[in-house]
């Protein structure tokens, strides 16, 4: 059973072996869906039956190419003309790659890599999701799979009725800080919108009604005029964390900073994971952590960097470490 307050913090190789894209697999899609002239595609008429022209969708999707930028968030950011279609996209893409069977892969490479299933299983252990929670989630994804998978796999450990359900998943809380596609049924919020849902003109707009970027929540490249909702949130859980462990995250600066991690408790442990990456750029992303942290506390957050391979990832990680523990 978990005893340690954790806060898991979520980029997108979280998802990646749910079938869901990296941010640069993000940009190429939304640029191919932009680009295609199939009108079979996934998303396509969606898109169109929202009022956007051929025209419109190939002009962004040319913008975003020849930016050479790998992210979608961070394009939209600089180009803000374009962050209702850009958020359509992107919701169009994602809204594709939600698929149920996905969550529980058999074989192949994404079983080698399915974090979740670990994770479920030491959360409910020794009943664990009886007591106070002790793992929160932050998470820069806009997919749900995450949710979806603990749900459904509480429902079919329990045999508890939806409602429930919410209760159980009460005591493992997570946070969009840029939000999501939607809320699923047992939430009982607002933009309720089924996992895997069909993309029609219906259901793309509760998505993106769901989703926020950044600029549209009070900061631009990085410098905050109001911290956000959800940010707040995360903040919160950050400074009564004893271990905060990254998974599956880009380390982008700016992502970095707007987490106020100047804000951890001086007895946490800042678990780091990487891989796919290079000796320098590991460093570079603990340096510039630990530039965060505020020096002048006494004993200072330990920073841990753990370095997994791309067979395993994520998985890879947690069964080399006691992150879980």
């Amino acid at each position: 059973m978990l005893k340690r307050k954790t806060v898991l913090v979520l980029g997108a190789g979280a998802s990646l072996p749910y079938g869901f894209p990296l941010g640069a697999e993000l940009r190429d899609q939304v640029c191919e869906l932009m680009e295609t002239e199939d009108k079979n595609y996934p998303g396509r008429q969606a898109l169109v039956d929202m009022g956007y022209g051929v025209e419109r969708m190939k002009e962004f999707g040319r913008s975003l190419w020849r930016s050479s930028i790998t992210s979608v968030d961070a394009f939209l950011e600089i180009r803000q003309e374009y962050t209702a279609i850009g958020k359509a996209a992107m919701a169009a893409v994602l809204m594709g790659d939600e698929v149920e069977e996905e969550l529980r892969p058999r074989t192949g490479k994404a079983k080698q890599q399915d974090w979740y299933a670990r994770f479920y299983n030491k959360l409910i252990e020794d009943d664990g999701l009886r007591e106070k929670p002790v793992v929160s989630v932050v998470t820069f994804n806009y997919d749900r799979s995450l949710e979806q998978f603990l749900s459904t796999s509480l429902w079919s450990t329990y045999n508890v009725a939806l409602p429930d359900v919410g209760d159980l998943m009460a005591g493992i809380p997570i946070v969009h800080v840029h939000g999501a596609l939607g809320s699923l049924s047992w939430q009982n919020a607002s933009h309720c919108l089924t996992y895997g849902k069909d993309i029609t003109e219906h259901t793309l707009r509760t998505a993106v009604e769901a989703m926020t970027l950044p600029h549209e929540v009070g900061y631009r490249l990085g410098s905050f005029f109001e911290v956000p909702e959800g940010f707040r949130v995360a903040q919160g859980f950050l400074k009564e964390a004893s271990r905060v462990c990254f998974l599956g995250f880009g380390y982008d600066k700016r992502n970095v900073e707007r987490l106020g991690l100047e804000n951890v408790s001086r007895n946490a442990t800042l678990d780091l994971a990487f891989w796919c990456k290079t000796k320098q750029e590991r460093l570079d992303a603990a340096i510039h952590v630990r530039s965060i942290v505020p020096r002048e506390v006494k004993p200072a957050p330990d920073v841990v960097t753990h370095c997994g391979n791309t067979k395993d990832g994520i998985l890879g990680v947690l069964r080399n470490t006691d992150m879980l523990s």
